[in-house]
């Protein structure tokens, strides 16, 4: 149980840092 809630955090950490990569790039594109 412990090791599943930690792989959700570990994905849920993931999206958001690749979310807001892709936002960091695109802002640098626009520029």
């Amino acid at each position: 149980m412990k090791k599943s809630l930690t792989v959700i955090v570990f994905i849920v950490i993931t999206i958001i840092f690749v979310f807001c990569f892709a936002d960091f790039i695109i802002t640098l594109k626009n520029n």
